[in-house]
């Protein structure tokens, strides 16, 4: 939602989207607390909930930078409508992280030697698929715990 500024109008569906699933989501965390006896207002269901999506967010943006910020540099080099989405991805997770450690280094350095530590390491990482002729590394695995 907040690329919807500089995405456009084409922005406005995915946009729609995302409000009306949180929205969703919001009226089933309040009827699921109420069922349970647990009194929050509204307000305070809705930082919960943009928390629990900002720590997703974080989450899946490390994942990304981790593996495949190197390709998906590429993707947005080749594919300029993916830029923005893709920055975003790729700067939560060191920006989250500038916060949380406050490190003596200025955000533009922290977030230039945090790209520059994954991206040896992703070179690392993608040198020894080729050498070993498998992209297995690299595929997510899904685990489903009860």
């Amino acid at each position: 939602m907040a690329l919807t500024p500089w995405s456009g109008f084409w922005s406005l569906g995915p946009v729609a989207a995302a409000a009306a699933l949180f929205g969703g989501e919001w009226i089933q965390k309040q009827r699921e607390l109420r069922r349970i006896g647990v009194p929050l207002s509204g307000g305070q269901v809705t930082r919960a909930l943009s928390r629990e999506h900002a720590a997703a967010l974080y989450h899946l943006s490390a994942s990304a930078i981790r593996y495949y910020s190197l390709p998906l540099l590429a993707v947005s080099g080749t594919q300029p409508h993916w830029f923005l989405a893709i920055l975003v991805l790729l700067i939560a997770a060191p920006l989250a992280d500038h916060r949380r450690l406050q490190p003596q280094l200025s955000l533009p350095v922290f977030i230039g030697l945090y790209g520059l530590e994954l991206a040896a390491y992703q070179a690392g990482l993608w040198h020894g698929c080729w050498r070993q002729r498998t992209l297995r590394p690299l595929w997510p695995r899904l685990l489903w715990r009860r």
